[in-house]
């Protein structure tokens, strides 16, 4: 836990750190807690940046997609089809780099987050757990 910026992580955030390990332990635990079906775990992203850009593969072959079974009409199931492929570009550069990024001035922290996926929103926007299983992965640091 000593690293470069101990000093100023002591001074910034006291000297009660905790460190979860294993993390793997930590989140089997937590996900059935909160009803979730995933967890994502990535280190954040420091950066000043506002948007981000991507290309969505296979655009290319829209006109193709669209005649699928001879006709260009957008039926039901291709529009469902178009539309699972938007969300999943739309997911995957767009919502999540918008969880797992912070401004440049943090970038000392070395932060890493864990983002729990549920199937619907969360009615509480706070969910204590007390389950005592999940002390043997916090360790003070």
């Amino acid at each position: 836990m000593d690293g470069p910026e101990h000093s100023r992580m002591l001074e910034q955030f006291g000297a009660k750190r905790i460190k979860i390990d294993p993390l793997k332990d930590f989140i089997s635990i937590v996900k059935p807690h909160l009803g979730a079906f995933s967890a994502r775990t990535h280190d954040v992203k420091y950066t000043d940046l506002k948007n981000y850009t991507a290309e969505f593969p296979g655009i290319e072959r829209f006109g193709e997609i669209s005649r699928l079974g001879g006709s260009s009409d957008l039926n039901r199931r291709k529009l469902r089809k178009l539309n699972e492929a938007f969300f999943s570009t739309f997911y995957k550069y767009g919502f999540m780099p918008s969880l797992f990024s912070k401004p440049t001035s943090y970038e000392s922290e070395r932060e890493r987050r864990i983002v729990f996926e549920t199937i619907s929103n969360l009615r509480e926007p706070t969910i204590r757990v007390s389950d005592k299983s999940l002390l043997d992965c916090v360790k003070l640091a």
